[in-house]
């Protein structure tokens, strides 16, 4: 299946990409960096503060509904669903300025984020099923404002809104018995909002964000008439419109502090 292997080697690069920035976040912390020492005073002053947050990741995938029959069909059809989803984010707050409004409390930044995460998928086929059920993977990037307030002098609470992109790959169902078969022929790409906030108190922080973002996405199907009815389809290929890519995202994290 060439469309498989293409699949799997673009989530193989994201893969390696990801882990390049993790890396450069740990090794900007690491001694023998331009970061010479951490105090507890490091994470209240101006400056620039590198994240990494685990998210638990809920989801929706619901789409425009299609014309006669085919709501009944492929991995987006009725009766499916979104179980969960965890997500790795990474990035950086940056700070210009000291603390310049509300009673020399409050800060303004720019918020710029990594994502790399999974959705598990209930796609509604028969327990006989046997071959790859590959969930979806999500990549993102978002950058935008980021108002932070001083709650005392080691608590403090970060308000940012973003935009960007997303890019969805996944829902490749397989089976030896060919009784149901989906293979994805048009991956998610859209433009994505989002707004979150945070709490953080020294280097750990704790938080959510909503994010909303469509896109097509199409697939090639193939379903047992035995199983699904005679209308079945074998080799269809459906365009699903405007899948909603929206997520809630609740995280624990922690803050790397540099110069």
């Amino acid at each position: 299946m060439p469309r498989l292997r293409y699949l799997l080697s673009i989530i193989f690069l994201l893969d390696i990409v990801a882990f390049q920035a993790f890396s450069q976040v740990w090794m900007d912390a690491l001694p023998g960096s331009q970061k010479t020492s951490t105090g507890v005073d490091d994470y209240n002053i101006a400056r620039k503060n590198s994240f990494i947050h685990f998210s638990y990741l809920s989801s929706s995938f619901a789409h425009d509904a299609l014309s006669g029959e085919a709501n009944n069909w492929g991995p987006l059809k009725e009766g499916s669903a979104p179980q969960w989803g965890a997500m790795m984010e990474f990035g950086t707050l940056r700070f210009y300025s000291d603390n310049f409004m509300l009673q020399n409390r409050g800060n303004l930044g720019l918020y710029l984020s990594n994502g790399l995460g999974v959705v598990f998928y209930d796609y509604k086929v028969p327990i006989t099923t046997t071959g790859p059920k590959i969930p979806f993977m999500m990549v993102d990037l978002n950058l935008g404002p980021v108002f932070r307030y001083f709650i005392t002098d080691k608590l403090k609470s970060d308000l940012y809104v973003n935009m960007g992109g997303i890019f969805v790959a996944g829902g490749l169902v397989g089976n030896s018995n060919s009784e149901t078969y989906y293979e994805p022929t048009r991956l998610g790409l859209a433009f994505q909002t989002g707004a979150g906030f945070n709490l953080v108190y020294g280097a750990f922080s704790v938080g959510t964000q909503f994010t909303f973002a469509k896109s097509d996405m199409g697939f090639k199907i193939t379903e047992d008439p035995a199983i699904y009815g005679s209308s079945a389809p074998n080799e269809l290929e459906i365009t699903y419109p405007h899948v909603k890519l929206n997520t809630v995202r609740f995280h624990l994290g922690f803050m790397i502090p540099r110069n």
